[in-house]
């Protein structure tokens, strides 16, 4: 009887220092791509999003997002405005680059630097509208 004890404990010993053993080994283990999951970056989160919107959906969010942005910037004391009159132009680009950046087609720092190459001095204003923007 104790001969059988001593193989039994000899034996679950002799199992358990493997399996001990076996968790420590450095194994290569490759995941399946389709299991990897992709790090969206919120631009191309925006983009996605804003891709599968049928055109009178985006269109009106685009309008509502407008509207609120209008609100944040009449709310904002330290901002002060961007005259987009001259050359008439402007506005037109104005508009686009703020529908490229809601739309998730540009980056927020695209965005600025392009606004900053036409108004240099309105840095804060370029950074609060981008801002803005990516908040709606």
């Amino acid at each position: 009887m104790r001969d059988v004890s001593r193989k039994v404990i000899r034996l679950t010993l002799f199992l358990l220092l493997g399996f001990m053993l076996g968790g420590c080994i450095n194994k290569d283990v490759k995941v399946p791509e389709q299991e990897v999951k992709q790090i969206l970056t919120p631009q191309e989160i925006r983009k996605s999003k804003v891709s599968k919107m049928g055109e009178a959906d985006r269109k009106k969010a685009f309008a509502v997002a407008m509207n609120e942005i209008k609100n944040d910037v009449k709310n904002n004391p330290k901002y002060t405005k961007i005259t987009l009159d001259k050359p008439v132009d402007n506005r037109k680009w104005f508009k686009d680059s703020i529908y490229k950046l809601w739309s998730g087609e540009i980056t927020k720092d695209a965005f600025i630097q392009d606004g900053l190459s036409k108004y240099p001095t309105k840095d804060y204003e370029f950074y609060f509208i981008a801002s803005s923007v990516l908040s709606h």
